[in-house]
């Protein structure tokens, strides 16, 4: 999609997910956070990523917005492929289970 044809997306779910326009106001004002440096790139493209994790939740919105100011992959992978992302988080979570059962069987064999 184009940045025109994911604006259009983006004021059409604010509109769905906030029908009242003072919530969905604030919620514009909110997901405009990301975008205001000239290196936060894909200004729609991450906002709409926003908006999907955030659901109707304004605090989210704040919260995913800082998020990608910070590292911008963690929202756009997390909206974008959340089953491989969650595999990832499981093997990685089941990786340290494992890592941390031969530590203690490790020390109570000491």
């Amino acid at each position: 999609m184009t940045g025109i044809e994911l604006d259009a997306v983006l004021y059409a779910k604010l509109g769905r997910m906030f029908p009242d326009e003072a919530e969905r106001a604030q919620a514009r004002e909110a997901l405009w956070l990301y975008g205001t440096e000239s290196w936060e790139r894909e200004r729609e493209r991450v906002r709409l990523a926003i908006l999907k994790l955030a659901g109707a939740s304004l605090e989210q919105i704040r919260c995913y917005c800082a998020l990608a100011k910070v590292d911008v992959r963690d929202v756009l992978a997390w909206a974008e492929y959340p089953s491989w992302m969650a595999r990832q988080a499981r093997v990685g979570l089941e990786r340290i289970a494992a890592a941390e059962r031969r530590r203690y069987q490790a020390w109570l064999r000491q």
